[in-house]
């Protein structure tokens, strides 16, 4: 997964089960730079919400289509979030 920021505007591309799902992402992300949020596309399509966990700048989680698929992650050397959940 990889994500660019400029200014408030996000982007972003990830592939899933190598090479059989990829996905594009586009939104914004907040004033503090813990939120953002937007559309996705590729082999589906809808809106996608993000933010850094609560206490570990290091982790995030995120959810597809208000919540019908959950997602988390972390930076490279540090530990996935536990439970990997969107709040």
């Amino acid at each position: 997964m990889n994500f660019v920021v400029s200014g408030s505007s996000i982007t972003g591309s990830t592939t899933l089960n190598p090479g059989a799902f990829a996905y594009t992402f586009s939104g914004s992300i907040s004033a503090s730079m813990q939120i953002a949020g937007g559309t996705y596309s590729g082999a589906g399509s809808g809106d996608w919400d993000a933010q850094i966990k609560s206490g570990n700048m290091n982790q995030f989680v995120g959810n597809l289509d208000a919540g019908t698929w959950e997602f988390c992650g972390a930076r490279a050397g540090s530990s996935m979030p536990a439970p990997c959940l969107w709040p």
